[in-house]
This record gives C-alpha cells, sequence and structure tokens, in this order.
C-alpha cells in the first residue's frame, strides 16, 4: 500500500500541476482580454441606448404641446357644418339663454345675439396649460392655422364649454358652443416622467447579454430593461464619480460579478448604466479547461489502473518510477525543449521488470503528449476566446446599428396622408453599412415636407447624425417655420460644435405644396432628385451646387425653387443604386433606374417603386448588397380632379 500511495500522489501532483498552471494562465491573460473588448462593446451600447432615450423623452414631451391644435381644428369645423346646415338662422337660441343651456344635458347649441359676445375664460388657462409652455402651445396652434382669439372658452356649472364665434351677418353675432366631457388638461411632464413613460421596446429589440437602466439623481430607477435591475449594486463612489467624469466603467462585488459602464447627463441630469454578467465571458474559457483537465485525469487514472493490477512485481523498482514521474509531472508546463531534456534521462534499461520499461517509456509519451497538447489547447482557447468576443462584439454591434436604422426610417404608418399627392418609398438596408436615410412628414395643413440624405460613414455615429438630421429637419420646419436654406445652415452649424474628422453627409431637403405643386429646396452635396415630366427625365438644378455638412461650418446654404405639375414625377434615389451589381460586375446604375421611372411613368407610385425593386433583384440574383438602396416617388394622385396648375 506504500507504493500505490506514492503512485497516487503522483498522479494526484501531475493533475493539480496542470490545473493551477490553466487557471493562472485563464486568469491573467484569457479573462482581462475578454473584460477589455466587453467594456468597448458596452461604450458603442451605451451611446445607442442614450441617443435613443434622448429622442422618445423629448418626443413624448412634445405631443403634450401639440394635442390642442387637432381639438380647436375639430371645434371650428364643427361650427361651419352646423352654421352652413340652418340657413336661415331661425332657429337658433339668444345668447342670453346660455346659462338654461349650461344647466341641461345638451352637449352643443348655436347661440345668436346683437350684441358683441363678451369673453371670458383664457382657454389655455382653462386646460391648465402652464405660462411657459403657452407660446409653445401658440406655436403649433398656428402651424395649424388655428387662431386661438377666434374661441370663447367658460367655466360653469361645474362644467368646460368652448366656442367659435362667426362672422357678423345683419348685425348679428353668431357662437356654437360645445361641452367638453373629454379631459384635456396639460400634462406638464418633467424629463424624468417623461424617460419613465417610454416602452422599452422601442429602445432595443433583440436580446442581449447587456442589461441597461435610466436613472435619476437619487439613484431612482427611470426604465430598465431587466426586472433584476438595481442601483443598489453601484456605490454612491460610483455615482459621484460618474458625475466628475461623464464616463466610468468598474466591475461590482456583488453576490453576482458584474461589469458596469456607467454615465451622465449633465442636460437630463439621469444617469445611464450598462451591465454585463462576467461569468457569460468566463464560461468558455472554464470549460474548454475542464474538459483538457478531465482527458488529462482519465489518462492518468488509466495509467493507475495499470500499474495496481501488476503491483507485487513493481515494488523494488517503484521509487525510480516514482522520481521520474515527479521530475515530469513538476515540470509538465515548461516548454518544448525543456520537457525534451527532463525525459530523455528516464532511462528503462535500469528497470529489471519488463512492464516497467513499458510504462516509462508511456510516461516519456504521454509527457510529449501533454506539452503539445496543453500548449496547442491554450493557444487554441486564446485565439478562439479572442476572435468569439470580437465576433460577438461585431454582430451585436452590427445588429443594434441596423436595428436603430431601420427603426429612424418612416413606415407607412408613419407617412403623412395627402389628398392631391400620391407618396411611396422603400429602402434595402445593408447589413453592415447602414448609411442613408430619408423622412416624409406633414409640415402644415398645405405641405409636405421630404428629406434624403447620405452619410459618407457608417458607424455609430451614423446612427447619431442621422437622428439629429431627421429630428432637427422636421423641428426647423414643422415648429419653427424656417426654410430650407436656414434649415440646412443651422444644421451645418450644430454639427460643427463636435469634431467630425472625415464625417460629411449629402441631405436635400424639400418643401412641397401638395395643392399648387410649387416647391422650395435646398442641397448640401451633389445628389440631388430626378424629375420626370411625361416620358423624359432631367435632373433638378439648384442655383448653386454647395459642399456637403460637416465640410465647411460658415456655409449658408440657399434655396431654389420650382414646379411639380400633374405630369411629374419627383425620383429620389440614394447612392446605393450605383453600387447594385451582378454576378458579371456589371452596374445597374442610374440608367437603368431613368428607364425603369419614364417606361412606369403613367403607374402608381408605389407600381413604380415595385418595378424599380423587382428590377434590380433579378438584376442581382443572390448577391447581397454592400450598402443602403433607398427610394421616394412622388407624383400627382390620378383619382383627384382638384390639383391644378396655378
Amino acid at each position: 500500500m506504500q507504493l500505490k500511495s506514492k503512485i497516487i500522489a503522483a498522479i494526484t501532483v501531475c493533475f493539480v500541476t496542470i490545473g493551477t498552471g490553466l487557471s493562472v494562465y485563464n486568469q491573467e491573460v484569457v479573462l482581462p482580454k475578454a473584460v477589455s473588448t466587453q467594456f468597448d462593446n458596452q461604450k458603442d451600447y451605451i451611446k445607442i441606448i442614450y441617443d435613443a432615450v434622448k429622442k422618445h423623452a423629448s418626443a413624448i414631451s412634445e405631443s403634450e404641446n401639440q394635442k390642442y391644435g387637432p381639438f380647436f381644428a375639430d371645434i371650428k369645423d364643427r361650427a361651419f357644418d352646423k352654421f352652413q346646415v340652418d340657413s336661415n338662422k331661425q332657429g337658433l337660441l339668444d345668447y342670453t339663454a346660455f346659462p338654461y343651456f349650461a344647466q341641461s344635458n345638451a352637449d352643443e347649441q348655436f347661440f345668436v345675439t346683437t350684441q358683441d359676445i363678451p369673453d371670458e375664460e383664457n382657454c389655455l388657462d382653462m386646460f391648465k396649460v402652464p405660462k411657459q409652455s403657452q407660446d409653445t402651445v401658440l406655436k403649433n396652434l398656428k402651424a395649424l392655422n388655428v387662431n386661438i382669439s377666434s374661441y370663447w372658452c367658460k367655466l360653469s356649472e361645474g362644467k368646460k364649454f368652448v366656442g367659435y364665434k362667426l362672422h357678423n351677418d345683419a348685425d348679428k353675432n353668431f357662437i356654437y358652443v360645445k361641452v367638453i366631457n373629454e379631459n384635456y388638461e396639460y400634462k406638464d411632464l418633467d424629463t424624468n416622467q417623461a424617460i419613465s413613460k417610454i416602452d422599452v421596446s422601442d429602445i432595443i429589440n433583440s436580446e442581449s447579454v447587456n442589461a441597461f437602466a435610466v436613472m435619476d439623481s437619487s439613484k431612482k430607477i427611470l426604465l430598465s430593461s431587466s426586472e433584476k435591475f438595481s442601483s443598489d449594486e453601484i456605490s454612491d463612489e460610483m455615482f459621484k464619480a460618474a458625475k466628475d467624469q461623464n464616463e466610468i466603467q468598474f466591475e461590482n462585488k456583488s453576490e453576482k460579478v458584474k461589469l458596469i459602464t456607467l454615465i451622465y447627463d449633465p442636460e437630463f441630469d439621469v444617469y445611464v448604466s450598462v451591465q454585463t454578467p462576467k461569468g457569460l465571458l468566463i464560461k468558455p474559457a472554464i470549460t474548454g479547461n475542464l474538459i483538457l483537465i478531465g482527458l488529462c485525469l482519465l489518462g492518468l487514472f488509466g495509467l493507475l489502473g495499470f500499474a495496481l493490477k501488476n503491483l507485487d512485481n513493481l515494488r523494488k523498482d517503484m521509487n525510480a518510477i516514482s522520481n521520474n514521474i515527479d521530475v515530469v509531472s513538476t515540470n509538465i508546463l515548461s516548454d518544448q525543449s525543456k520537457m525534451n531534456e527532463i525525459l530523455s534521462k528516464v532511462d528503462g534499461s535500469k528497470v529489471t521488470f519488463e512492464p516497467l520499461s513499458k510504462i516509462i517509456s508511456s510516461v516519456d509519451s504521454l509527457g510529449h503528449s501533454i506539452v503539445e497538447t496543453v500548449s496547442g489547447k491554450i493557444k487554441e482557447l486564446e485565439e478562439k476566446d479572442v476572435e468569439d468576443c470580437k465576433n460577438a462584439a461585431k454582430l451585436a454591434r452590427i445588429d443594434l446599428i441596423t436595428t436603430m436604422h431601420r427603426d429612424l426610417m418612416p413606415n407607412g404608418k408613419n407617412m403623412p396622408n395627402s389628398k392631391f399627392l400620391d407618396i411611396a418609398s422603400f429602402i434595402m438596408p445593408s447589413k453592415e453599412n447602414p448609411s442613408d436615410f430619408y423622412d416624409v412628414f406633414r409640415v402644415d395643413q398645405d405641405n409636405i415636407g421630404i428629406v434624403f440624405g447620405s452619410c459618407s460613414k457608417s458607424d455609430t455615429k451614423t446612427i447619431s447624425a442621422i437622428s439629429t438630421c431627421t429630428t432637427f429637419v422636421r423641428n426647423a420646419l414643422v415648429n419653427d417655420t424656417k426654410l430650407p436654406g436656414e434649415t440646412l445652415t443651422a444644421l451645418n452649424k450644430l454639427f460643427a460644435l463636435k469634431p467630425t474628422e472625415d464625417f460629411n453627409i449629402s441631405i436635400f431637403v424639400m418643401i412641397l405644396s401638395e395643392f399648387t405643386g410649387n416647391f422650395i429646396y435646398s442641397v448640401a452635396g451633389k445628389k440631388t432628385p430626378i424629375l420626370v415630366h411625361l416620358h423624359k427625365a432631367t435632373v433638378l438644378e439648384p442655383k448653386l451646387m454647395q459642399s456637403e455638412l460637416c465640410s465647411t461650418k460658415d456655409t449658408v446654404y440657399i434655396d431654389s425653387k420650382g414646379k411639380f405639375s400633374y405630369l411629374d414625377t419627383l425620383v429620389f434615389v440614394g447612392k446605393g443604386i450605383d453600387s447594385v451589381v451582378n454576378d458579371k460586375d456589371e452596374e445597374f446604375g442610374m440608367e437603368k433606374t431613368l428607364d425603369i421611372c419614364q417606361l412606369k411613368a403613367d403607374e402608381s407610385a408605389t407600381d413604380q417603386l415595385i418595378a424599380l425593386y423587382k428590377a434590380s433583384k433579378e438584376f442581382t440574383g443572390d448577391r447581397e448588397n454592400d450598402v443602403d438602396i433607398c427610394a421616394i416617388l412622388v407624383k400627382k394622385n390620378s383619382n383627384n380632379k382638384e390639383f391644378e396648375e396655378v
């Protein structure tokens, strides 16, 4: 039993040595690299989350300022409808009967009086719109041609009444009054309340190993992608450091170790945190190590079983074998040359028992095999871990960027309804290089806004730039009533506030009157839309071709004007059409695009785009596009007879 104990001890030393060596290598080399790669991935991830939260929070806050326009416009429309139904105006109540109407169960009534109708409540005050928000609400009302001075508001009998005053007719004044049963009181949402109302699915749709949360200055969680997220896992010192440095990265020491990136936004006074369980990073390396150790253990115990079956014949030579195994096990993680030197001293000729000479030979072979296997597996694990981390980070980044890029584009339900225009659009997004964008929206009740652009690079900066462009242009045209040239000049100055390196944006902004066909536009860059008249196509020529955004910060962009008739089609095609090639490297190009648009000029905008899409797919076959391919078509609605040349 003494010899048996020595053999077991020697094998145990080998196993412990191998396990210790692999654990040290995993702890000192593989794991730090995986942690560093994941922190870089978190930086990209938190940037995308941060930009999306700001965008959605601003949109939620702005919706309160915009809800009164349709409400007052509906009151006006109902007033005119009711006024024209009763042509002789003989059945109207005198205004002095208003108190009886207020006490009744009636919902609406027309009144007439020979006196001036007195002003009652301030309508915005009645709906509890804060003073600081009233200017913004009035601007939104003005954009919808709502004149608040024509409205009459009153609180009576515990009810809210809103009326619309009509023109004088034979020394008579008319007013249409409606009881407001719905709750139209203003909800003054601060930034934190707006953030808490965001739907997480609007921020990120795909599953991710990362969990994010937005917290206010008191560490209260406003928005989180995980119910298990707790702000208590982050110490007060870390919050203070993030506020001082704007961004920090660290490992917390709670029950489950996590990698955390924490940033502070002074504008909204909130913190954004991204957490990744550290265990997900080290699990592949640990699993590989355990498999390798298990294989070594099985081999060594097999050798032990063989030796124990011949224990009586092995006693006299066991000391020599034990010494040899001890030497090999001690140097199991040595390099190849040193292990060869050690194994060369293991001499089987000195052993009197023949099976032992075979064992010594096996020890020699096993030593070489273990050294080669361990070194090979370590290198393989290291390379595989680095490659897996890179691929995971790349795929996550590409998926996030592509998802955000697709969500920024308007879909069918976001496109403005137009009685006079036929508008259609499509985009075939690139899997790895999203760069193009567009937006179609209503500026006011008479005009449609069109934005069409392309970024010179494709990365996280592209998504931020696209979001900035579409949000800024829409706000400038709708709320600030700016012209396209003024809008591009202001947008260019905004981009000049941050370093852009070699990044620039080509963009086209147009305001198109859906009633007259007149349009005004401004261009930054060389890409302009095509105007197809009947079956002849030309490129719109602005007054001056000006440089891309982010090229020169002091550029003043000018406006150009044009006319759009019922025989015309406006075609906006992105730069990606120039990169559509088939297996023979033949280009689809702008020439084929023009041919299809002219050939299908008599069809609807949707049919034209479908024809263009099918033609490009048939041309490329199974080949995937490397860049975005997008287009917008605008033309007169063939079913409408009110679109006339003015």
